[in-house]
């Protein structure tokens, strides 16, 4: 039944890629993260099919990113495991204090624990605040507001 499950929601998933949308704004604001020569990666859950459909119907976000990109493929532990963060950044070329890893779920909070990498909690709406993250932890509602803590 478990597998009957995940090939459903793979099928869903694959079928409804198109409907991927990003804030607006996003692409320009990781090229002035680059231009100020930081680097930014997209550390994802989702398999490398996916993210190449995602791609594909947005050109500008893969030539913002080209290939720095973590896919489940290349880490294959899930949340909260650290390993998509230690894998992101070896690849980086970081250590874990030089860098912020920015995500909207309990999920991502507790990764960046395990991995002790410093944490901003992505939360365009304050209504749905998830209670899991403490509020200590710095929050923005926008890409744009990332600036002030970098």
């Amino acid at each position: 039944l478990i597998s009957k499950f995940v090939a459903a929601k793979v099928k869903y998933v694959m079928e409804n890629v198109n409907q991927v949308a990003l804030f607006p704004g996003v692409v320009d604001f990781i090229r002035q993260l680059r231009r100020k020569n930081y680097k930014v990666w997209i550390a994802t859950s989702a398999h490398r099919d996916f993210g190449k459909e995602v791609f594909k119907n947005l050109p500008d976000l893969k030539t913002a990113f080209g290939r720095n990109a973590v896919w489940w493929e290349m880490y294959k532990e899930s949340k909260p495991s650290p390993k998509v963060l230690n894998v992101t950044l070896e690849k980086m070329g970081l250590k874990n204090s030089q860098v912020y890893y920015v995500g909207d779920a309990a999920s991502d909070y507790k990764t960046s624990l395990n991995a002790n990498v410093k944490f901003i909690y992505f939360c365009p709406n304050l209504k749905q605040r998830d209670a899991r993250i403490p509020e200590s932890v710095p929050i923005v509602f926008s890409h744009r507001e990332i600036w002030r803590w970098l």
